[in-house]
């Protein structure tokens, strides 16, 4: 048989039970609904980088579960017993933690998404550039501009070693036939050199540019250090390639100079592309100076069907294309 004080003890409990405001478990659920809301909100606007002040987000997240607890003291938690309240605050306090966390940890992922479209990234049938569908991060974004400067300055030295120069004609006797103002100011070639060497320094202020950004967009370490190494492991292998092309094209403007000062007496005319030259003297003048020229056409068609094929193996094993 039950004493009078158990008795007593088990009232006093289902009446505790029975009081809406001595547990209040809506609250407890709103608030921390109404918590994680602010948190994303607030990470949303404050202007600090959060994956780069993880300490400075922590402390945000605490004044928010401040701030909600305050605002839950007031509503309804002042009502509830002691253990509540405790459960409260700490439910606040871990769930403003977990925001921080998730926060941090979708922008790494979003981060290390970013970086692999890199290696997405290529030219269309129109030329062009292009990442994977639905990337659009800022890494990408980099790396499609990195791309488009390229391109942008290999069409100038195109330009100016065909458009301007003819180098692409000065060997062939129908083109000149066709074009003789190609035949004037053989110096130019000579001068040209300098436009070549400033197209080589734009090209490496690009390269810098874009590791440069690219270092300072990366916020994860880890994942800066395996961008970078694997930016620079290319560089080594394609740097060498552009070296070589541009050694190449100063010798042609060279072999150019030459064959044009030699043409320029006009002792020849055309058959076809071939020259057929009206004396000897100028016709072997012109085999010692067509035979190092064809021979560095040879050594530019071959490092361009190089390059080409070690683009494609990069591209069949994931490898970065920068």
């Amino acid at each position: 048989m039950d004493s009078g004080w158990g008795s007593g003890m088990l009232d006093e409990l289902d009446a505790e039970l029975d009081r809406s405001e001595g547990y209040p478990v809506a609250a407890l659920i709103l608030g921390s609904i109404f918590m994680v809301i602010v948190a994303v909100i607030v990470f949303s606007a404050v202007p600090i980088d959060i994956t780069a002040h993880v300490g400075a987000a922590f402390a945000i997240s605490a004044l928010v579960a401040g701030a909600v607890y305050g605002a839950a003291w007031l509503l309804t938690l002042r009502h509830a017993r002691t253990g509540w309240k405790i459960a409260a605050g700490i439910a606040y306090f871990v769930l403003g933690l977990m925001s921080v966390a998730t926060v941090v940890g979708t922008a790494k992922l979003t981060e290390r998404m970013d970086i692999a479209a890199l290696d997405q990234i290529h030219l269309n049938d129109a030329g062009e550039p292009v990442g994977p569908p639905g990337a659009n991060g800022p890494v990408v974004k980099m790396g499609l501009a990195y791309i488009r400067a390229m391109i942008d300055e290999r069409n100038k030295r195109e330009a100016l070693l065909v458009a301007k120069l003819g180098l692409d004609r000065i060997a062939d006797a129908s083109a000149l036939t066709m074009a003789p103002e190609l035949l004037r100011d053989c110096d130019r070639f000579a001068r040209a050199k300098a436009d070549l060497d400033a197209s080589d320094q734009r090209y490496r202020a690009i390269i810098t540019k874009f590791r440069t950004s690219l270092s300072a967009a990366i916020k994860d370490d880890g994942a800066r250090r395996e961008a970078l190494d694997g930016m620079d492991r290319a560089f080594r292998e394609n740097g060498g390639q552009l070296d070589e092309m541009s050694a190449i094209q100063h010798q042609q403007l060279d072999a150019a100079g030459g064959l044009c000062t030699l043409l320029a007496r006009r002792n020849w005319h055309d058959r076809g592309s071939v020259f057929a030259f009206t004396t000897a003297g100028d016709l072997a003048a012109f085999d010692r100076q067509i035979a190092p020229w064809n021979e560095l056409v040879k050594k530019q068609a071959a490092l361009s069907a190089r390059a080409k094929s070690e683009q494609l193996d990069r591209m069949g094993n994931d490898r970065s294309r920068f």
